[in-house]
C-alpha cells in the first residue's frame, strides 16, 4: 500500500461533484447535489463571473461557500450592485 508523505494512508476519493451557483441580484443562492458526509466532504470554490464589468473586484472575491446540509450548498455574496454572479464549486467526499 502506497503511504502518503504525512506517514498516513492515502485518502480514496467516493464522489466528486461540480456544479455552479447564481447570485445577483440575489446576495443568497443555493444548489442541491447528491448526498454526502459533510465530515468527509471538501468544499472548493472553483471561480466566478461577474456579469457587469464595470463592478470593481472587490465584490467578485466576496463569495463564500457552504454546506448548508448534506445536499445544498450555499453560495453568498456581501455586495449587490444588481449584476449576475456565478460561482463554481466542486465538492470532494473520501471514503469513511
Amino acid at each position: 500500500m502506497p503511504i502518503s508523505q504525512s506517514g498516513q494512508q492515502p485518502l480514496t476519493i467516493k464522489s466528486i461533484q461540480r456544479g455552479t451557483i447564481a447570485l445577483g441580484p440575489a446576495t443568497s443562492n443555493t444548489a442541491t447535489i447528491t448526498s454526502v458526509n459533510t465530515s468527509y466532504a471538501q468544499l472548493a470554490n472553483l471561480g466566478q463571473q461577474n456579469g457587469n464589468p464595470t463592478v470593481a473586484g472587490a465584490q467578485q472575491s466576496n463569495v463564500r461557500l457552504a454546506f448548508t446540509n448534506a445536499t445544498t450548498i450555499t453560495g453568498t455574496t456581501t455586495g449587490d450592485d444588481g449584476s449576475a454572479i456565478t460561482v463554481g464549486f466542486q465538492v470532494t467526499e473520501t471514503a469513511q
